[in-house]
């Protein structure tokens, strides 16, 4: 797949399908009933659905999935009065740690509020799992018919891969793997991750460029394992802005930004189809 756009040509006209669907987001708060229960250095108290409604209604997203700020621990009512209000047109993803003791009728309610997936998080996280609990976890998505979703180390992938490559719950990797860009496609996290997608048996998170990064600005030196991922799978990308960034140091960072590099990733009107309309609403239940 190539393409002479560059992020400059794409910014100038960027025009996002109807119902297009930004995959990865948090919400914050309101911090009074909502306060933090984990590390507050992963908190946003100032990132609140009706900021991410208006950044949705600035950028022509019309969907989104609201993922679990790992901040929240297993408490889950800041996501689901979020989803409440946000409509029909918003999914939820849990924290996985939370399936561990939660009750049918809990998770039922989870369900209800229009939760579809638990994500595990990355080691050294308060929420992290280890091997058992997260096969048990694993095990307990495959009954309720939820996605698995896989927020890789800073290593990378590929030392964590083989605990989920074989679960029945659907499997979503984020960030693309969390390869590091400076060894290409040679990256074993990569590896392993365009392994499995070629074989179909996983969703991938087209997300975090600004962080996987070693050039900087433009963040196009991603563009190639994007793009890799994106000929193997076009009907297992996502797109994510991972908005509200937490823990961002680097340069002022809009979502236009990231929207830019998703021209270079998919050139094409139809795989930005794909990307961003039909294959979301083929994990999480959106009708189109």
């Amino acid at each position: 797949m190539t393409s002479s756009t560059t992020v400059g040509e794409a910014a100038t006209g960027l025009r996002l399908p109807k119902g297009a669907c930004d995959s990865h987001v948090h919400v914050f708060g309101p911090p009074h009933l909502h306060p933090p229960i984990g590390d507050p250095t992963l908190d946003a108290p100032d990132a609140g659905l009706h900021r991410l409604l208006a950044m949705h209604a600035a950028h022509g997203f019309e969907r989104g999935v609201l993922v679990q700020p790992s901040v929240y621990g297993g408490d889950h009512r800041a996501l689901c009065h979020a989803l409440s209000v946000a409509g029909p047109n918003y999914r939820g993803c849990a924290g996985a740690a939370a399936l561990l003791t939660a009750s049918d009728a809990e998770l039922a309610v989870l369900h209800a509020a229009g939760v579809r997936g638990a994500r595990f998080a990355r080691p050294g996280l308060s929420t992290a799992l280890g091997p058992g609990d997260t096969r048990r976890v694993l095990a307990r998505l495959s009954e309720l018919g939820w996605y698995a979703k896989v927020q890789p180390a800073a290593e990378g992938l590929a030392a964590t891969l083989p605990l989920f490559a074989r679960s029945t719950a659907q499997l979503v990797v984020d960030h693309m793997g969390r390869p590091d860009i400076s060894r290409g496609l040679d990256d074993p996290s990569i590896c392993a991750l365009l392994d499995l997608v070629g074989r179909g048996d996983v969703w991938v998170l087209l997300s975090f460029a600004e962080r996987l990064s070693v050039k900087g600005l433009p963040w196009d030196d991603v563009a190639p394992v994007a793009r890799r991922l994106v000929e193997l799978a076009p009907h297992r990308c996502l797109f994510g802005s991972d908005w509200p960034h937490i823990g961002w140091q680097g340069e002022v960072l809009a979502v236009e930004q990231l929207l830019n590099l998703l021209w270079l990733y998919a050139p094409e009107p139809a795989l930005r189809q794909q990307i961003l309309v039909e294959n979301p609403a083929a994990l999480v239940g959106f009708q189109i």
